[in-house]
């Protein structure tokens, strides 16, 4: 179609089915149907009689119902895994806010030996070769005297993303299942349409479907 046919005749039928693009949907939650980029339904290239518009809209309304009771059971699948999610997470910062804590303040305590020795070299008491030598061994004590804390945090950080790859391949799971309704909801939708339209408009209406609107046929009255 070469021109937006949304309809203009009958402006309280809208869209093209529950599958669009929500561009709020950030995170892969459900899609809001006030918000998504309906595909526009030929209406006025399909020239549908009174009766026709009326059975689109009760067919709309129908798979608008559909889509929010998908949405609904979407939010209530993914509820769980974010809850534990969100303990995974309280979990680890309870469990690590010790040893960050002390990684923390011997950062600081090296840092400060840093600034030190930067000052030696400012005042003349020691030479630039002198102060890498012993920002040298500075960094070798820290590495040292922090390995054991380095390795309780890696430890920790380890087994949070094991755990929380696991609620993430289960909201995988929900989601496609999700996608997938969604999608049906879509196909029930057009075949229906489908299913009303006279020999004629069904052949303009598979045109659109299969993304012929510049056809001069499907333009045509």
């Amino acid at each position: 179609i070469g021109k937006d046919t949304t309809i203009k005749r009958d402006t309280s039928v809208r869209g093209g089915g529950p599958i669009g693009k929500d561009s709020s949907n950030k995170g892969g939650g459900p899609i809001d149907p006030r918000k998504m980029r309906m595909r526009p339904i030929p209406i006025d290239c399909l020239g549908l009689d009174s009766n026709q518009i009326s059975m689109l809209k009760m067919l709309m309304e129908q798979a608008g119902l559909a889509t929010r009771a998908a949405n609904d059971e979407y939010r209530a699948a993914l509820a769980p895994l974010r809850s534990k999610d969100s303990a995974l997470m309280a979990a680890y910062r309870d469990a690590t806010k010790g040893v960050q804590d002390e990684l923390k303040a011997m950062q600081a305590k090296y840092r400060q030996l840093s600034a030190d020795i930067m000052a030696k070299v400012k005042s003349g008491e020691i030479t630039r070769d002198d102060a890498r030598a012993q920002m040298a061994d500075l960094r070798t004590q820290f590495e040292n005297e922090s390995k054991d804390l380095r390795a309780k945090l890696e430890a920790a950080r380890t087994q949070l993303r094991n755990d929380m790859a696991a609620s993430a391949a289960a909201r995988k799971a929900i989601t496609d299942a999700y996608q997938a309704k969604l999608k049906a909801i879509q196909d029930d939708l057009y075949a229906k349409i489908g299913g009303m339209l006279t020999p004629e408009q069904l052949l303009k209406w598979n045109m659109w479907l299969n993304g012929d609107r510049k056809s001069t046929r499907l333009n045509s009255s």
